[in-house]
């Protein structure tokens, strides 16, 4: 049995202690070997536990290649879920070196630290690309081609990558007791991040002609995509999020495995990035956030295969916002500074997004100045928006959200004044729009402004028009901005507009 897509991988401890050889030496394609051998393990399931590409993995597994670089071998040892002894020998630390090392095995913790490399500092340190897909010159992969200059590796990839999604969505679907525990691992960004990006400076090769897949189906999924993000914008991530992948799975995804022409072969996967996007987007609103990352990591994938640079960007400023909310700030300056890299001037409203994302997390960060910087551009950004030339997907990155973000962060940066003018411009809007879930985060963002400024009234007011706006909304993230606003009232609990508000804060989220 190959398990689930989501299924944990672990094999009994005394496997790794009687081939302590094999991760000595370490030679993954032989773990690998070993997880297929005593856990069932598929190459489909490794790649979803591991995040490397399952092409990389078969090449893997039909050698023994000694891996040096510690972010893979970190991804491998998590994947596989090591005990620490295993994971010394393998040369890493263990998850806690404080714990489980008993007098036998302590010493490996000195021998490993003076055998390893340093391990790379900083979010998004670079990782050696395969030998297959290192590129001869600066516009396009060649190594092992074929005769029309795709890679085979590549090519392999496209498959394996449905396979891995539709194995993912139907347990979305079908076994959600296996997705909602997921962790988020910053790890798991690296070489997706990587990967993009680089097929993004590349851009797009030449169409092709012919196609089986019909205009109608393609403005069919577009009226489907459009729907969701509506119902999401207004109502919050857990509405119809479930709904969504039953159609992404029953009706998108056999559509990518038909044969047919270039541009509509593109076409179908932008909108099967945007639909993995926005389920991606909708389980960080809901609290799943491991099952949120494993989603923007395929969107990622789809926007490769379709050359929209757009798409790609949007998941990164996905994937900064939640990599931000998890305490990973560096992380998320990082991601939003790659996706803006490569937008090249396709979408002003995405840039205003990853500016006031980078803003974000540079706040969380402690960095004022290069925040306020960032917000600078974000308005830019937003004032040179034409939207009749943005893409669809890009109306809901609007004054009402960007001025909703940037008010968070000035709150953060400590810029009260400045944050109660933001917050206001964005519950307008908001309202205007019955976008309930921005314009709740946004009352709650005012009513922290005006508590930090000792405005008791202004902030019970602000409040109490957030509880109002959250009622009918399906958002973790919300509940959690009314928890924050609880917390912070609870020292003025004694004066008479804190102490309704409270009373409302106490049935709304207990």
């Amino acid at each position: 049995m190959s398990g689930s897509a989501f299924e944990q991988i672990r094999l009994p401890d005394q496997v790794w202690e009687q081939n302590a050889a094999v991760l000595a030496a370490r030679d993954v394609g032989a773990m690998f070997r070993l997880a297929r051998r005593y856990a069932g393990a598929s190459q489909n399931r490794l790649a979803a536990a591991t995040g490397i590409a399952q092409s990389r993995i078969s090449t893997l597994m039909n050698s023994s290649t000694r891996v040096t670089n510690i972010d893979v071998l970190h991804r491998v040892a998590d994947g596989l879920n090591l005990p620490d002894t295993a994971r010394i020998r393998l040369g890493i630390a263990p998850r806690d070196p404080a714990r489980g090392l008993d007098d036998d095995h302590r010493h490996l913790v000195v021998a490993s630290n003076e055998a390893s490399p340093p391990e790379p500092t900083g979010a998004l340190a670079p990782i050696p690309l395969a030998p297959s897909s290192i590129p001869t010159d600066h516009r396009r992969p060649v190594a092992n081609s074929t005769s029309d200059g795709t890679s085979p590796a590549d090519a392999a990839s496209v498959p394996a990558t449905l396979d891995v999604f539709g194995d993912m969505v139907e347990d979305d679907v079908y076994r959600r007791d296996l997705v909602t525990t997921l962790p988020f691992m910053v790890a798991m960004l690296h070489g997706p991040t990587r990967d993009w990006l680089l097929a993004a400076l590349d851009g797009p090769g030449p169409a092709k002609g012919g196609g089986h897949v019909s205009k109608a189906n393609l403005e069919q999924i577009r009226n489907v995509v459009n729907m969701f993000a509506e119902a999401d914008a207004q109502l919050g991530g857990g509405h119809g999020r479930q709904a969504l992948a039953q159609y992404l799975s029953s009706t998108v995804l056999p559509l990518l495995r038909t044969q047919t022409d270039e541009t509509t072969r593109r076409a179908l996967f932008d909108l099967a990035g945007e639909q993995s996007q926005l389920l991606g987007w909708m389980s960080y609103d809901v609290g799943e956030y491991g099952l949120a990352e494993r989603y923007l990591i395929q969107a990622l994938n789809f926007s490769k295969e379709s050359a929209n640079p757009v798409l790609g960007a949007h998941t990164l400023a996905t994937l900064s916002h939640l990599a931000t909310t998890l305490g990973h700030s560096d992380e998320g300056v990082q991601l939003a500074r790659t996706g803006q890299a490569a937008l090249r001037g396709a979408s002003n409203a995405m840039l205003a997004d990853l500016a006031v994302l980078e803003a974000r997390s540079l706040a969380v960060t402690g960095d004022a100045r290069a925040s306020a910087h960032a917000i600078h551009r974000a308005e830019t950004a937003l004032r040179s928006v034409v939207t009749d030339d943005e893409p669809p997907e890009m109306r809901f990155i609007d004054h009402a959200y960007v001025a909703g973000e940037i008010a968070n962060t000035l709150v953060q940066l400590g810029d009260t004044t400045r944050a109660i003018d933001f917050a206001k411009q964005s519950i307008d809007s908001s309202l205007a729009q019955k976008r309930a879930r921005r314009g709740a985060l946004s009352s709650v963002a005012l009513a922290q402004a005006h508590l930090a400024q000792c405005e008791l009234d202004g902030a019970c007011a602000a409040g109490t028009q957030a509880v109002l706006l959250a009622r009918d909304v399906d958002s973790l993230r919300t509940t959690q901005a009314l928890k924050e606003l609880k917390a912070s009232l609870a020292p003025h609990a004694e004066a008479g507009p804190a102490r309704t508000l409270l009373e409302q804060l106490n049935t709304a989220v207990g």
